[in-house]
């Protein structure tokens, strides 16, 4: 992989704006939703078992 494959992801990924669901600790939770956003992607940041069903469907 070289960097003209990352600058071609990154781009695929931006023009996609995919939404992510994540299920992380309370810890890393700001980190990794700020890192999605600077990827291009919309992070949904919850991890009750209750909201699982409704977000994946």
């Amino acid at each position: 992989m070289n960097i003209n494959d990352v600058i071609q992801s990154l781009a695929a990924v931006r023009a996609q704006k995919p939404l992510v669901h994540n299920i992380t600790n309370l810890v890393v939770t700001n980190f990794t939703a700020n890192g999605l956003y600077a990827l291009g992607a919309s992070p949904i940041m919850a991890y009750a078992k209750e909201e699982v069903a409704d977000i994946a469907a």
